[in-house]
C-alpha cells in the first residue's frame, strides 16, 4: 500500500512537470511519416494500440503499468481533420490498409495526447465501410483507332458507271439500236462507212473531279476470228481494237443532263455500275455529279462497217493528280449482225444468143462508179462472212413438154467451177466471200428452145442475195 501511495505521489507531481511539455505537443501537428504498427496475423490475434512517444510521458506510463499491472482503458476515437481517412457513425475506427488516422485518447489524468489507430487489413471493402461512388460520377477514358497506312488515306478515282451510245460526246444522243440491256449497234451496211459511237463513264473522286487527271478506255474484240488487215492477212481473235482511247469530260450541265436525264429516264439498261452504285447517289440534287465531285467523261469512237459482229468488251480506268489508279470497270456492247453485199452493175445484156449455144458475161474485180452493165462485181459491206444465191425468171421464153426452155449458171471468184440452175430455182454458190472481200460474178445462159413466138428480143428479173456463212473459229 505504501509503494502505490508513493507512486501516486510520484506521478502527480510528474503530472506538474510534463503538463506544459503536453500542451506544447497538443499544439504541434503529428509528423505525416508516423505509421501504426501492424502486428502480423499469425503472432496477434488483436490490433495493439501505440502512441505517439511524448518526451517524459513514457516513464509515467510506464511507471503506472509496473505498479499497477494494468493498461491504458480503450477510449472511442475519432479521426482528426488532417486525417484523410473517414468515419462512420457505427464505426470505432476506420483506416485504409496502406495509411495511419489518428485518434485522440483520453489520459487518467485529464491530459490529452494523439496516440496512432489500430491498422487491420480488412478482407473486404464492406469491412472498411467504403461508401459506393455516385452514379453522377464521372471519368475520362482513353480512345484510339488505327489506319490501314498511308494508302488507305488516298481517296483514289473511283469509275462507278460505263456505258456507249450512238453519236458522238458531243451529240449526247443516249441512245444505241436495240431494246436490249446494255449498248446494241448497227452496221452501216456500207462500203467503207463506219458506225460512230462514243464510250462513256461517270468516275467520282473525294478530292473533286478535278483531281482526276485521265480517264481511258480500252476496247477488245469479241471472241470471234477475223482476218487481220495486214499483208498477210493473219487470222485473229479477240485482240485489242487500236490504242487507249483517252476520254475527256463534258461541261457539268451537259454531264448531267445526258446521264441523269437522257440516259436515266429513256435508257436507264444503257450502263454498267460499279459495286452498289447507281443513279441515286450521281444524280439529283444531292447527288456527286452536282456537287461537282464525279463527272462525265466521253470520247468518241467507230466500228468499221466490216468489224467482226458479237460482244465487245470495253475497259474503263482513271488517275488522279497523285497517279493513284482506281478500280477499273469493263462493260459489253454488241456488234449486230448485218449480211450484206453490194454490186456495181446495173445490168447483165448477153447479146445475140444462138440455140443450145453457152452465152457468158465475165465479170472482174475493177469496181466501177457509177454502175453500168455487165464487168460484173460484188462485195461484202457487212460484218458477216456470207455466200451468194441467185434467183432468175424464165425471161419469157416459157417451157416445151414441160421443161424449161433456158438454163442459167453463174459462179463467184476465180478458180471456181460453174453452177446451174433452173428459171425461178434459187441457187447458192459455195463459195465464201469474207469481210470485206470484193470478187468478180460471172454468169451464163443457154437457150433450149425458142418461143413459138417470132421474137427478137428477150428480156427478165433476175435475183441476188446472200445468206449468212459461218463464221471462223478461235483456236
Amino acid at each position: 500500500m505504501k509503494k502505490i501511495i508513493n507512486l501516486f505521489i510520484i506521478t502527480a507531481m510528474l503530472g506538474f512537470v510534463i503538463q506544459p511539455v503536453l500542451t506544447m505537443a497538443e499544439d504541434e501537428a503529428v509528423p505525416d511519416s508516423a505509421e501504426a504498427e501492424v502486428l502480423p496475423e499469425d503472432t496477434a490475434t488483436e490490433p495493439q494500440a501505440t502512441s505517439t512517444p511524448v518526451s517524459g510521458l513514457e516513464t509515467a506510463e510506464e511507471l503506472l503499468e509496473e505498479s499497477t499491472g494494468t493498461s491504458t482503458p480503450e477510449s472511442t476515437a475519432t479521426s482528426t481533420p488532417e486525417s484523410s481517412a473517414t468515419s462512420s457513425p457505427e464505426s470505432v475506427a476506420t483506416s485504409t490498409p496502406e495509411s495511419t488516422s489518428t485518434s485522440t485518447i483520453e489520459s487518467e489524468f485529464g491530459l490529452t495526447s494523439e496516440e496512432p489507430a489500430a491498422t487491420t487489413t480488412p478482407e473486404s471493402a464492406a469491412e472498411q465501410n467504403f461508401s459506393p461512388l455516385p452514379a453522377s460520377f464521372s471519368e475520362v477514358v482513353d480512345t484510339s483507332f488505327t489506319t490501314g497506312g498511308s494508302e488507305a488515306l488516298k481517296a483514289v478515282p473511283v469509275v462507278k458507271a460505263v456505258w456507249e451510245m450512238n453519236g458522238t460526246a458531243a451529240a449526247a444522243l443516249g441512245t444505241d439500236d436495240h431494246k436490249d440491256s446494255g449498248a446494241q449497234f448497227l452496221p452501216s451496211g456500207q462500203y467503207r462507212v463506219s458506225k460512230p459511237f462514243s464510250v462513256c463513264a461517270t468516275v467520282s473522286d473525294l478530292n473533286g473531279a478535278g483531281d482526276i487527271t485521265s480517264v481511258e478506255a480500252r476496247i477488245v474484240y469479241p471472241q470471234a476470228a477475223y482476218y487481220e488487215e495486214t499483208e498477210e492477212g493473219e487470222l485473229v481473235c479477240g485482240l485489242p481494237k487500236g490504242t487507249l482511247k483517252a476520254m475527256t469530260p463534258l461541261a457539268k450541265e451537259q454531264g448531267i443532263s445526258l446521264f441523269c436525264e437522257s440516259i436515266k429516264n429513256k435508257n436507264a439498261s444503257l450502263p454498267s455500275f460499279y459495286d452498289i452504285y447507281n443513279f441515286i447517289g450521281l444524280c439529283g440534287e444531292d447527288g456527286e455529279l452536282e456537287k461537282g465531285t464525279a463527272a462525265v467523261y466521253c470520247a468518241d469512237g467507230a466500228l468499221k462497217y466490216d468489224d467482226a459482229a458479237g460482244k465487245y468488251n470495253v475497259i474503263a480506268i482513271a488517275k488522279d493528280s497523285a497517279g493513284n489508279t482506281g478500280n477499273s470497270l469493263s462493260n459489253n456492247f454488241s456488234y449486230l449482225e448485218l449480211t450484206a453485199f453490194e454490186t456495181d452493175f446495173s445490168g447483165l445484156d448477153y447479146g445475140n444468143a444462138e440455140l443450145n449455144a453457152l452465152k457468158t458475161i465475165q465479170g472482174d474485180e475493177v469496181w466501177q462508179e457509177p454502175k453500168t452493165k455487165n464487168y460484173s462485181t460484188v462485195r461484202n459491206v457487212g460484218n458477216t462472212r456470207l455466200r451468194m444465191s441467185v434467183t432468175q425468171d424464165d425471161m419469157g421464153l416459157g417451157k416445151t413438154d414441160g421443161v424449161w426452155n433456158i438454163r442459167y449458171g453463174f459462179k463467184v471468184g476465180e478458180f471456181t467451177s460453174w453452177a446451174s440452175y433452173w428459171p425461178e430455182e434459187t441457187m447458192a454458190f459455195e463459195k465464201i466471200i469474207e469481210l470485206s472481200q470484193t470478187e468478180p460474178i460471172d454468169f451464163a445462159l443457154t437457150v433450149l428452145n425458142f418461143s413459138e413466138d417470132s421474137i427478137n428480143a428477150y428480156a427478165g428479173k433476175m435475183t441476188l442475195t446472200a445468206q449468212k456463212a459461218e463464221g471462223l473459229l478461235c483456236d
